[in-house]
């Protein structure tokens, strides 16, 4: 009697796990903007950590969303009739559900994180950049040209697929089938991921190029944001310059703009944006060749699933 063939578990469609995604991320955003309206002052509080708190609640809803406590669905993978499973066809446990969630979700998060002032900070914000860039291409590259498993990024890393629902048996036959994805792929993404770095080298380029073009190191501009975040209610500082027409001014200008991100509302008062100027004005290389200096508070928060941000400005005329 001939043995009958089990059938494989079915892969998921690309525009299946796409409109999951988009789902699941709307409840996030939605989610986010309730905690930032309850916990606006609170969240504050976490100043230039904050993004991480956005990543803690994200990593659990996707953790827990899809693991073996759901069938392995989030709320936009039940929507859409798709579930994350293993090799075998059957849900994973809540930490492998975290790892996976961590690698897709980490390099988002840690994108445009606040690190305080230094020379690592400006290395560390390259890689960063490096990552994130690298995981997005990944995750939309892998998405779209890997036929033969449709694993993302993420799911390379975590040995998982993405199915539809109402399958059911092994994913393959194949044990090693999660080793499957071809190798051209992999070549490909490689050449991407150099194409990302000289981006990224471009960006911390194009950041530091309008101090350079007036003689002054960054080193000196790392040093001025130091010392400003150095301040009990401050907790992070970045500067940019340039020359041009300014509202109010006929004449083009050199400006040079300080955007100061505080723990209280109440620092900001011109007052402290004198204070923050003269700091400034007395270390800045440039200092007199410059004719307004823009003091920026800002204070609120960035959750990475959520934002908001009020801002004041001064503007001080260089005598």
């Amino acid at each position: 009697m001939k043995k009958k063939k089990q059938k494989d578990c079915d892969i998921c469609t690309f525009w299946q796990r796409a409109a999951a995604f988009a789902v699941d991320i709307g409840i996030l955003v939605l989610l986010g903007m309730i905690i930032g309206a309850v916990f606006n002052d609170w969240l504050a509080t976490t100043g230039a950590w904050g993004r991480l708190v956005g990543f803690a609640i994200a990593a659990v809803y996707f953790a827990i969303g899809d693991s073996e406590l759901t069938g392995g669905k989030t709320p936009g993978k039940k929507i859409t009739g798709i579930k994350v499973v293993n090799i075998l066809g059957e849900p994973i446990n809540v930490l492998r559900c975290f790892m996976r969630a961590s690698v897709l979700l980490l390099p988002f998060f840690l994108y445009g994180i606040m690190l305080p002032p230094s020379a690592f900070a400006s290395a560390a914000t390259v890689i960063i950049t490096f990552v994130f860039l690298g995981v997005a291409a990944g995750l939309v590259y892998f998405y779209i040209f890997n036929h033969r498993t449709r694993q993302a990024f993420h799911d390379i890393a975590a040995g998982t697929y993405v199915a539809k629902a109402g399958s059911t048996g092994k994913v393959a036959r194949d044990e090693h089938a999660s080793r499957s994805v071809p190798v051209v792929h992999f070549i490909v993404f490689l050449a991407v991921l150099l194409v990302i770095l000289s981006l990224s080298l471009l960006a911390d380029y194009a950041m530091k190029k309008p101090f350079k073009e007036f003689g002054v190191s960054y080193d000196n501009v790392i040093r001025i944001n130091s010392v400003i975040a150095d301040f009990d209610e401050v907790y992070y500082s970045y500067m940019d310059t340039g020359e041009g027409k300014i509202k109010g001014m006929d004449k083009k200008v050199r400006y040079l703009e300080c955007f100061i991100y505080v723990y209280d509302r109440m620092v900001f008062t011109e007052e402290n944006a004198e204070k923050m100027a003269q700091i400034i004005l007395s270390s800045y290389n440039d200092a007199q060749n410059l004719d307004i200096v823009f003091i920026n508070f800002e204070y609120g928060f960035d959750i990475g699933i959520a934002r908001d941000w009020e801002e004041i400005s001064y503007p001080i005329e260089v005598k």
